[in-house]
């Protein structure tokens, strides 16, 4: 996904692409992403890539980090980062449907400031044979599950902020 153009004058940060290089993974599996940026102007500051999952079921006070990352800017240039970050691990044993919705929102910060957000949205499908107790399924193997990553077209936002 190419994102390539700068938000703000006072942000030395270009992120020019973020990429996921995973589609369909197992439900305990790690994601992996490429980050493509370039750093305009030398600080001694970093920035901060912060990876979220959010339940389609919940609001933004219940979304769980799944990583932190720190980046240098102190050298100018372009740079590509590989990123490995956990999974959220579908943790309820009881749902009420047999897919079920959530996203990962992948958070840019520059001095405790958002600039971007990139959010992908995940569909879970459970494998598993499933027992239906009172309009609740029950999955007894979670590690069957899998997570479809909808890549193709990632929701941006772009924050024009002073920072």
């Amino acid at each position: 996904m190419n994102i390539s153009n700068n938000i703000e004058k006072n942000i030395p940060i270009k992120i020019i692409s973020v990429n996921c290089t995973n589609k369909i993974e197992k439900n305990e599996q790690p994601y992996n992403f490429i980050i493509n940026y370039e750093v305009s102007t030398s600080s001694g500051n970093n920035f901060f890539v912060i990876f979220k999952y959010l339940d389609a079921d919940s609001n933004y006070e219940e979304e769980v980090i799944l990583e932190k990352f720190s980046l240098s800017l102190q050298k100018r240039g372009k740079y590509r980062v590989k990123m490995k970050v956990k999974s959220n691990k579908f943790l309820s044993k009881e749902c009420e449907t047999l897919m079920y919705n959530g996203a990962l929102i992948i958070s840019f910060f520059f001095s405790r400031t958002e600039f971007l957000r990139v959010g992908y949205y995940l569909n879970y499908e459970i494998q598993d044979k499933l027992s239906n107790v009172n309009g609740m399924y029950s999955v007894s193997h979670l590690d069957k599950n899998i997570v479809r990553i909808l890549s193709k077209k990632p929701l941006i936002t772009k924050f024009s902020r002073n920072i």
